[in-house]
């Protein structure tokens, strides 16, 4: 029997496994609840905070693989909560990629169009502008 045929190459939603996302949102909506209805994780932009969340996913991958099923704080699988600090991490990810794209676009357009969007003189985009004195 042959795969069948897709129209086109949009992603298909249905492919994620929909337990294991009911346990992730239930893991989330409980950690809203503790933090007075906030979703702190929405308020993150680095990478160190990327990192922070991927270092307690592999703690849970560890502590699970130690043969601990349940995280004794939370109740929650191990699992499941290494799988929502893997996707916040992913999300943060993404945001800091999309704004360094985003910011990098709008410097460009800004050089093509023949100006400078910075008044103080300083752009990061344009690791030779202003001149560095410790180049000298």
């Amino acid at each position: 029997m042959s795969q069948p045929a897709y129209k086109n190459d949009k992603p298909r939603f249905s492919q994620i496994p929909p337990r294991a996302l009911w346990s992730v949102a239930e893991l989330l909506t409980q950690g809203q609840k503790k933090h007075g209805g906030a979703q702190t994780w929405q308020r993150l932009d680095d990478l160190e905070a990327s990192r922070e969340y991927a270092d307690k996913a592999q703690r849970h991958q560890w502590q699970r693989l130690a043969g601990e099923v349940f995280d004794p704080e939370s109740g929650a699988r191990h699992l499941t909560a290494a799988i929502a600090d893997l996707l916040i991490a992913l999300e943060v990810e993404l945001v800091v990629a999309e704004r360094s794209h985003r910011d990098q676009a709008y410097h460009e357009d800004v050089h093509i169009a023949g100006g400078h969007p910075d008044i103080s003189g300083e752009c990061p985009f344009c690791p030779t502008y202003p001149e560095d004195p410790h180049d000298r």
